[in-house]
């Protein structure tokens, strides 16, 4: 039996600000929402309609979805983001 998978992510606040700052704060919330599921799934979400539930909106704007997506994508690309995998047979 395995643990209860728990997993989190550290937050340096001065990134955080500096590499958001040209996101509304709509945009900024979706942000950090496809962090959590990133870091709790492994994976960013897989299209714009799961982005949207992710940031409780109805539907994201597609200006939103890319600039969002964006900046995920950046974050991967500069290492300051890497997605793990949950472990096999972790429970939530």
């Amino acid at each position: 039996m395995f643990e209860r998978y728990n997993p989190w992510f550290r937050v340096f606040p001065l990134d955080f600000i500096s590499r958001t700052a040209h996101m509304s704060a709509s945009e900024r919330g979706v942000y950090i929402a496809c962090l959590c599921y990133a870091c709790y799934k492994g994976e960013l979400p897989a299209n714009r309609a799961c982005m949207s539930r992710l940031g409780g909106w109805p539907r994201i704007s597609t200006r939103s979805y890319f600039v969002v997506r964006a900046r995920l994508d950046a974050d991967i690309t500069d290492g300051s983001l890497v997605l793990v995998p949950p472990p096999p047979g972790a429970t939530f």
